[in-house]
């Protein structure tokens, strides 16, 4: 195994930017309780459309908001993180530039807690979101040979 010595530090727009080119799907795995994690986001947006990326998949945003395309900025049933203002600026702007913005949060009514494991909710909602996230070519989500998908993944 290597020392932390043979890495050195890089700019991670530029390196995300340049490994876009060899990929499909980007994911951002953001921590919902921290903001600069989505400005990270918004920085990306721009030049990863025009690399061809079209779909920006929120686990924060929820179906029940079926005109967020179209209105073009979330509103308060689009999804509960989104009282966050840099994750509603992350829809946004997404909008704005173009993406075709997806919703997976999980949605079903997550099991009661079970028996002496506190992290029986946190697991059952992660699962579920794991199995409604979007899959590139699946013809579910993200359809067809489309240029693109980018993930993000406020967590």
């Amino acid at each position: 195994m290597s020392s932390l010595d043979d890495y050195k530090a890089c700019d991670a727009v530029a390196t995300i930017l340049k490994l876009a080119d060899q990929y499909q799907v980007i994911m951002f795995n953001e921590a919902h309780h921290v903001p600069m994690h989505r400005a990270f986001t918004i920085q990306l947006l721009d030049d990863l459309y025009r690399k061809g990326f079209r779909y920006l998949a929120v686990k924060a945003l929820t179906s029940a908001d079926d005109g967020l395309q179209a209105r073009g900025y979330p509103i308060r049933k689009s999804g509960l993180y989104l009282s966050e203002p840099l994750c509603t600026d992350m829809v946004r702007i997404a909008l704005r530039i173009g993406y075709q913005v997806v919703p997976y949060e999980f949605e079903e009514e997550t099991p009661p807690h079970q028996g002496d494991d506190p992290l029986a909710d946190q697991r059952a909602r992660e699962s579920g979101q794991a199995k409604k996230a979007p899959r590139p070519n699946s013809g579910k989500r993200l359809a067809g040979k489309d240029s693109g998908a980018c993930w993000a993944q406020p967590h």
